[in-house]
């Protein structure tokens, strides 16, 4: 259904875009660049609350507002919990999208 499309193109846009937005925080973490660690924290907290992923939305919050009071240490480990609830995330997001699609068929 045309519903059905619509929400596939959602989640992968979704999916797609996130993880090139995390790949952004890394390497503004790795750069020591504050602004863009908070700049995309900012992004990827928006993008999440707009599909639900609440707590990769409170994840990303919590970084663009504290990265600049945050040692690279502490940084580092925000950023793999960030990326351990994305894959959690993009599997609740699959998951979902599979289950709409097997009530079609």
């Amino acid at each position: 259904s045309k519903d059905n499309q619509f929400l596939t193109k959602l989640v992968d846009g979704y999916i797609r875009d996130s993880l090139m937005t995390i790949e952004k925080i890394e390497e503004s973490i790795d750069s020591g660049i504050h602004e863009s660690i908070a700049s995309h924290a900012h992004t990827l907290d928006g993008s999440s609350r707009s599909i639900g992923a609440k707590r990769l939305a409170k994840l990303a919050d919590k970084l663009s507002k504290t990265s600049y009071l945050q040692q690279a240490s502490s940084l580092d480990r925000d950023l793999k919990e960030m990326k351990q609830v994305f894959r959690e995330t993009e599997r609740a997001l699959m998951a979902f999208i599979e289950k709409k699609k097997s009530k079609i068929v």
